[in-house]
């Protein structure tokens, strides 16, 4: 149901200066996982845990159904997303027929290729195995946890690929490598990227920059004394907040960590936080910088 009415909005801005690409994500999808296989190398696929996961696995159960992938190994390599995955389908009340279809009384997606890891030395293990696969772990940004390891293992070779299905953040790891790094630090190791890098959008449940205005136009009994736009970083927050100015005249406010906002009724003041103002970017300036240099000398 649309939400008519609100005395104040908080709105979110990871896509609030782009749209979503329309294509065909699951040819996409199925090409790279072929074209990996096809050059003997692994598809390491950095994913949250709740949400982004479970979406995958449906994607790769409907291509292998369809034959339209092989009977890779497609290994589940993160402790919370198995225990959020099997939450997922003892909660069966909202699917419909096809996601139904997908289950087996066990709990997983009925794919017999499809192996989890549970402990750490079941995941250290793979990266032992000559044979390949596709493995699925956390975090999604790829700053911490199991897939750390599998990328210390796979960025140095050629015939293996890095598939990112979420956003990016600003200083991550996943960042650095999409932007193009060729060389990253891993576990305390430089790491050369050799791996091809793909970026797949369309899997993200943010809302684009239509599809968040399209929402906050619903509200107008009342109209929003003011908006709030938080999560996301400076360039796609600015986006949004003139966006929203321009096209529903209401007030907008861009918060920063440690603001405080006081409201009684539809008035509000906003006492700025004096919280020095530090970018990501500037920081990581003279670390990138000695990298390509690095890069460069190779």
């Amino acid at each position: 149901s649309i939400i008519h009415g609100a005395d104040y909005l908080v709105v979110e801005s990871t896509y609030g200066d782009r749209l979503h690409q329309i294509y065909d994500k699951e040819e996409t999808l199925a090409e790279i996982i072929n074209d990996t296989m096809d050059r003997g190398g692994n598809l390491i696929i950095p994913s949250f845990a709740v949400g982004r996961t479970q979406t995958l696995l449906y994607y790769f159960y409907k291509l292998w159904k369809a034959g339209r992938i092989d009977d890779v190994p497609i290994i589940l390599d993160s402790p919370l997303a198995i225990a959020a995955t099997r939450i997922f389908v003892r909660n069966t009340q909202e699917f419909d027929e096809e996601a139904l279809d997908l289950l087996t009384k066990g709990g997983m997606p009925q794919m017999p290729q499809l192996q989890v890891c549970e402990t750490a030395a079941e995941s250290k293990a793979l990266n032992s195995s000559e044979s390949s696969a596709i493995i699925i772990s956390a975090s999604g940004m790829a700053d911490a946890g199991r897939i750390l390891h599998h990328l210390k293992h796979n960025l140095w070779r050629p015939e293996s690929t890095i598939l990112f299905v979420g956003y990016q953040a600003e200083g991550s790891l996943g960042r650095r490598l999409v932007e193009g790094m060729k060389r990253v630090r891993v576990l305390g190791e430089e790491v050369a990227v050799k791996a091809q890098i793909q970026m797949l959008d369309g899997f993200s449940a943010h809302a684009d920059a239509n599809q968040l205005m399209d929402w906050i136009s619903n509200f107008q009994d009342p109209k929003p004394a003011k908006v709030f736009v938080v999560h996301g970083e400076a360039q796609s927050q600015e986006a949004l907040k003139a966006r929203i100015q321009k096209k529903c005249g209401e007030e907008v406010y861009v918060p920063f960590r440690g603001d405080v906002v006081k409201i009684n009724g539809r008035a509000s003041e906003v006492q700025p936080s004096n919280i020095p103002s530090v970018s990501v970017e500037m920081e990581m300036e003279e670390q990138l910088r000695e990298f390509d240099a690095e890069y460069r000398s190779l």
